[in-house]
């Protein structure tokens, strides 16, 4: 009989033991192995293989994201079913600092720039049929129309903005170096917090 379907996609859970052979420097992010692993992995030999978004690491014949064996052997505590995010987005910086646990949802929020964004400025597209700047925002997997601008950085304004409002510490910075006024901001959270009440948008 085939596993469940919720079943399939468990993480899985981090060998007690495994801190007794693979070492973690907080403060470089770097996992070393305390002990010769095979002919291959040797003792003191830097552990992991960088893939495309995140470094993993082979125990026992069995794949693990680094960041989640990283954050247990500095906490002792199991991610289970939470996520570990990249404050900074950088799926390969394991330092500790840069590691914070997480649920679904707030993972979700500090997503990179999609490839396909011409703006520069996640969440700031071009609205073909209005001819306007159109800012949106994705919380709780819904989409949050924020307006259509003539200006764009009012539709920046308001997009960062709400980031702040729904995201929180979770945000992820990179919209930041595009930079507009403290004024300018401060116009983008006036907009917003009517348009909250405008629409009841729960906050």
């Amino acid at each position: 009989m085939g596993a469940k379907k919720s079943d399939q996609f468990k993480p899985k859970l981090i060998p007690e033991d495994i801190g007794d052979f693979i070492d973690y420097n907080p403060e470089t992010g770097v996992l070393t192995n305390k002990v010769d692993r095979g002919q291959r992995i040797k003792k003191d030999q830097v552990t992991g293989c960088k893939g495309k978004f995140y470094t993993h690491i082979i125990f026992r014949w069995l794949n693990y994201p680094a960041h989640r064996v990283c954050y247990f052997l500095h906490t002792g505590v199991d991610p289970k079913e939470m996520y570990v995010d990249h404050i900074d987005g950088d799926g390969h910086n394991n330092k500790f600092s840069n590691l914070r646990l997480v649920t679904k949802k707030e993972n979700s929020r500090n997503s990179k720039r999609p490839s396909n964004n011409s703006s520069g400025v996640t969440g700031v597209t071009w609205h073909k049929l209005k001819s306007k700047w159109q800012a949106q925002l994705c919380d709780n997997y819904k989409i949050k129309h924020l307006g259509t601008f003539d200006n764009f950085n009012e539709a920046v304004a308001v997009r960062i903005a709400a980031e702040y409002r729904f995201y929180g510490k979770h945000r992820n910075d990179h919209n930041d170096k595009y930079k507009i006024t403290p004024e300018m901001l401060e116009w983008g959270k006036e907009y917003l917090e009517d348009k909250i009440k405008r629409f009841n948008w729960d906050a």
